[in-house]
């Protein structure tokens, strides 16, 4: 439903996880529900590839999203809403599963979880 609510403001075609997808995902950040960034990273973890180098994601401790924009925690009595802190610890815990390199922000922050 949230797509088909902003469906005017999607400028190409987006992809849409399945129900399935969605839940596998879900589960993982203990029913909370994963920020695009993070889905986008294991959907190509997914697809095992040779190897992967993350940059640019910090899971809002910057305070910023989306490049420029201020990033500002909603919801926060939603029983689902995103918790970039499970993310960043589920990252930290499973790197070595996977052919993944990190930037320098992103290993400090992963190296100071472990």
């Amino acid at each position: 439903y949230i797509y088909r609510k902003r469906k005017d403001w999607w400028f190409c075609d987006t992809y849409i996880p399945t129900v399935d997808e969605f839940m596998e995902k879900f589960e993982l950040l203990g029913r909370h529900q994963p920020t695009t960034g993070f889905s986008a990273i294991l959907d190509i973890l997914s697809f095992d590839p040779k190897s992967v180098y993350l940059t640019g994601f910090d899971f809002f401790l910057s305070g910023m999203h989306n490049v420029n924009d201020k990033w500002v925690a909603k919801n926060t009595d939603d029983p689902i809403r995103h918790v970039p802190e499970k993310e960043l610890t589920w990252l930290a815990a499973n790197r070595n599963n996977y052919p993944v390199t990190l930037d320098s922000t992103l290993a400090r922050l992963v190296s100071e979880v472990t």
